[in-house]
């Protein structure tokens, strides 16, 4: 039993999509395992759409997760397994996520009907130690974590340094005055957000902590701003926490 930070991580398409054309971000939730087998899941999937869940444990360790999205036009479902393994404690491949066609929505307007495959990965989560993802001592000169944001519109990636404490959690920024984003962390859940500048906007970001081998650090998504184009759509991007 216990609380577990899971990511969705975005991947590649078979067949093959283009990138505009769904998530490059990553989505998020905190997992609760009760002793009683009970398990409940909240978050956000990479499109900026709210996830919540329920389910039981079956006998062999796996979930059957699934939760009902868009008033009943979509889904994301799959198995996901509790193991203690080097790189998780929990993971699930090729999930099918459901998205219908939304003519006036902002983002991903044509969805993708017949769905896309997104992954799970999650670690137990417990502070302190989930709060150090190798990032090492504070350094208010340089920092000792990246913020990295990628894709969604972005002419390149961008590269921010930050200080995120290894025991706290607590957050100071590079510079500290002045900085061009701003990062949030709640150290008893692990879910960060925070706004970076892209061009002449800002967005806003959202992600979680995930502590376990070649997984350490921080998942998460962006949406791009919406230029004032008729027709125009923006898309999701990826963020990551390393250190």
């Amino acid at each position: 039993k216990g609380v577990y930070t899971v990511a969705f991580p975005s991947k590649e398409q078979s067949p093959v999509l283009t990138a505009s054309a769904y998530p490059q971000g990553d989505g998020y939730a905190t997992l609760t395992l009760t002793n009683a087998g009970t398990i409940t899941v909240l978050g956000k999937l990479a499109d900026g759409t709210a996830l919540s869940a329920s389910g039981f444990l079956r006998a062999d360790g796996t979930l059957p997760f699934f939760a009902s999205l868009y008033k009943k036009l979509g889904l994301v479902a799959g198995d996901i397994t509790f193991a203690d393994l080097a790189n998780s404690d929990l993971s699930g491949s090729d999930l099918i996520w459901i998205r219908p066609n939304q003519r006036t929505a902002r983002y991903y307007r044509y969805g993708w009907e017949t769905g896309i495959r997104i992954d799970a990965v999650g670690a137990k989560y417990i502070t302190p130690a989930a709060l150090d993802f190798g990032q090492g001592a504070v350094n208010t000169v340089n920092g000792n974590a990246a913020l990295v944001l990628t894709d969604g519109q972005l002419a390149a990636t961008i590269t921010h340094n930050v200080n995120v404490a290894p025991t706290t959690g607590a957050v100071t920024h590079i510079p500290a005055t002045g900085a061009p984003y701003k990062l949030t962390l709640t150290a008893s859940t692990g879910v960060f957000t925070g706004t970076f500048t892209h061009g002449a906007d800002t967005d806003q970001y959202y992600g979680v902590l995930i502590n376990k081998g070649a997984n350490k650090g921080g998942f998460g998504y962006f949406l791009s701003t919406v230029p004032f184009i008729y027709g125009a759509s923006g898309e999701s991007g990826g963020v990551s926490l390393q250190p």
